[in-house]
């Protein structure tokens, strides 16, 4: 969906999900943009709510070509179509850079639905945003979505000026009744979403089976804080050998103590540790159980909150300090600032275990904290490349950066994670079954 400058693509959104559902249509949703662009949670609440169906994440910046045909192929499963969201204009004279949401359509050679208020000049915006993929040397259909009391009144004539089919948003009157998709480009929406212009998307391939027999239980970090993950990448690990086991950090069941004891790897992803520092400090069982298997050895993957995670607290702009796990030997401070972000490049200097020296990983910066007094032993592990000035923290067995990284843009680096994962699971194995052997000898043994 191609809107005007400044105007906030969500309405529209919940307006074509409720009218397209009440039609008998399937529809999800996929935003483009980093996470600060995007709607902030309850609002993806609200379009998920509206959908009926998860709502996926597109960062032209970090993600290739097949990685945006994966994530709108998995979002296109069992519905009718699917509901791109940019958050940019598409057209403008003085526009200097291709909106992020043109790339996606270029990805994807799908039909673009411009949107526009009735009251609005439609067929000029309208052939300025041709203009615009012309001039990029981009071919593209394109539909009208029209809103507002005129809608309808003004189909005909709209279509007639522009040469496009039109689509009509109904509101509810008074607030009151379904919202309603109209005009004769309705079928026309749907017959293109179906086009099988789409049949050439790159399928995942299915999780490799390891060598050993069987594949690596590896904690994912994942509650109401810990929330910023890229299904690409999750899905990285799982080709990799991965059997993905979802642990809360902020509460839940006992079971979380147990599963923490079969883990074979441990991935701590970004999320709004500020927020919620003093609840995961209440957690103090679980921050002890969890620094027990890291500094036993779990092979750790943490990035953005996670890193602040593992310091030894978080301290607030206030000044109080809540206890976190103390894996590292820091501090995670709030600043007082405003909020570091941006698109990031790293190069790792070191052998690390998710792979040799000289790895290139690409990733978002979205912290409003900086980890501070990291030890020197631990600190360098990689050099930042382009974009705002990042240093992470590592030895042998652990791996954490400020950013949060798109692990896809850096082939190998789950499948050297996995690995390890299961050499050093098979190690401690084969120490418990020597203890266990050395103890039934000592019980066996003559008194």
């Amino acid at each position: 969906m191609a809107l005007r400058e400044g105007e906030d693509p969500t309405p529209y959104a919940l307006g074509v999900l409720a009218a397209a559902r009440s039609q008998g249509l399937g529809v999800s949703v996929c935003t483009i943009g980093p996470d600060r662009d995007l709607p902030h949670q309850e609002l993806r609440a609200k379009l998920a709510s509206a959908s009926g169906h998860a709502v996926h994440r597109i960062d032209v910046d970090l993600m290739p070509v097949p990685s945006i045909q994966r994530v709108v192929s998995r979002a296109g499963a069992n519905v009718d179509f699917v509901l791109v969201m940019g958050f940019e204009s598409a057209v403008g004279k003085n526009s200097t850079q291709v909106p992020a949401f043109v790339h996606v359509q270029h990805a994807l050679s799908a039909p673009m639905v411009l949107c526009a208020d009735a009251g609005s000049p439609v067929a000029t915006r309208v052939d300025e945003a041709q203009e615009f993929f012309r001039e990029r040397g981009m071919e593209t259909e394109s539909l009208i979505l029209l809103s507002g009391e005129d809608a309808t009144k003004k189909t005909t004539a709209i279509g007639a000026a522009t040469q496009l089919p039109v689509l009509t948003l109904g509101t509810p009157e008074n607030g009151e009744g379904p919202w309603r998709l109209g005009g004769a480009a309705v079928d026309e929406l749907v017959e293109h979403a179906r086009c099988p212009s789409l049949e050439f998307i790159i399928p995942m391939d299915r999780p490799r089976s390891d060598t050993r027999g069987r594949r690596a239980r590896i904690g994912v970090v994942l509650d109401e804080c810990f929330d910023f993950y890229d299904e690409e990448g999750l899905m990285q690990f799982e080709l990799a050998g991965a059997h993905l086991v979802p642990l809360s950090a902020m509460g839940g069941s006992k079971e979380r103590f147990d599963l923490i004891e079969g883990l074979d790897g441990l991935i701590i992803g970004d999320g709004r540790v500020e927020k919620h520092s003093a609840g995961l400090s209440r957690e103090r069982r679980f921050r002890e159980a969890l620094k027990a298997a890291i500094e036993a050895g779990l092979p750790t993957l943490a990035s953005g909150g996670g890193m602040a995670y593992l310091t030894r607290g978080l301290r607030t702009i206030s000044g109080a300090l809540h206890p976190m796990l103390g894996v590292i030997d820091a501090e995670a401070v709030q600043l007082h600032s405003r909020p570091s972000f941006g698109h990031v490049e790293v190069e790792t200097l070191v052998d690390t275990l998710i792979g040799e020296r000289g790895l290139r990983l690409r990733g978002f910066v979205q912290r409003s904290w900086l980890v501070r007094g990291v030890t020197p032993e631990e600190r360098g592990i990689y050099a930042t490349v382009s974009g705002p000035r990042d240093e992470g923290c590592g030895r042998r067995d652990l791996f954490a950066t400020h950013f949060r990284p798109y692990w896809p843009s850096c082939p190998g680096v789950a499948s050297s994670f996995i690995d390890r994962c299961l050499r050093v699971g098979a190690i401690q194995e084969r120490v418990q079954r020597d203890r266990a052997a050395e103890m039934e000898a000592r019980d066996d043994a003559p008194r």
